[in-house]
């Protein structure tokens, strides 16, 4: 009977062995999948991988092929050569000189030129002035003085070089004319030398001084006699009359 008893202890205390064993090998089985993870075929795992930034790409711009503004005209006029750029032309003078006198009536006066006319406003606008602030021109008598200003608002009258066709509709066949604060002056007539002239510079010079006299409303003039020093209001570019050529006021 004790035998028994014993061997019945003993078995029972294998068999809580081999339980215990088989659970904690099942926990073991079971907390190893919870913290290991699953490997799938064609799936990826659900460890990270290190992440690198992506490249940025720079993109640089093809090379711009310039191409041709115009072409050769049948007449033969030259293009412009391909990719060159051509400044618009400055039909306005932005300059200022002021007038040299300090007595007399101040005209202010800028310089326009008409689209297409081959001239330089700022120069003919210095012409102007280095005749108009002469002594020998209409300020030697201390009654008027001429100033260039920058803004047009600000002038009395403008100075207008205009092309063939602008100059015939304002002029007729003068090479100068004034009309509501409009001095025009034709630019192929201040280029071209008439034959009663001596040069281009008094040619300019006598321009200069009879337009200012228009704008001073003086009268045109006639010879006053054969041998005379003709008056600058006589319009010189034509016929003298029999008188010698003058280009100033005074």
């Amino acid at each position: 009977m004790k035998r028994w008893f014993r061997w019945s202890i003993a078995k029972s205390w294998v068999v809580y062995g081999v339980v215990v064993a088989l659970g904690l090998g099942a926990g073991a089985w079971w907390l190893n999948n919870l913290t290991t993870p699953a490997y799938r075929v064609g799936e990826p795992t659900t460890t990270a991988l290190p992440w690198t930034p992506p490249v940025p790409v720079v993109m640089t711009p093809a090379p711009q092929v310039p191409t041709p503004e115009s072409t050769a005209t049948p007449t033969g006029t030259a293009s412009p050569t391909p990719g060159a750029t051509t400044a618009a032309p400055q039909l306005l003078s932005d300059i200022a000189i002021d007038a040299v006198s300090g007595s007399g009536t101040l005209h202010r006066f800028i310089v326009q030129l008409e689209p297409g006319v081959s001239l330089a406003a700022n120069d003919l606008a210095t012409e102007f002035a280095a005749v108009l602030n002469d002594p020998r021109s209409w300020t030697g008598s201390g009654d008027v003085r001429f100033s260039v200003v920058k803004q047009q608002s600000k002038a009395a009258f403008t100075v207008y070089f205009v092309g063939e066709t602008t100059a015939t509709l304002a002029c007729g066949t003068a090479p100068i004319c004034f009309k509501s604060k409009m001095l025009t002056v034709s630019a192929k007539a201040w280029a071209t030398l008439p034959s009663t002239q001596a040069s281009l510079d008094e040619y300019h010079t006598y321009l200069v001084n009879h337009g200012a006299g228009l704008v001073l409303k003086k009268k045109v003039k006639t010879c006053a006699g054969k041998g005379k020093k003709a008056s600058v209001m006589q319009e010189q570019w034509s016929d003298l009359g029999g008188c010698k050529a003058n280009p100033w006021a005074n």
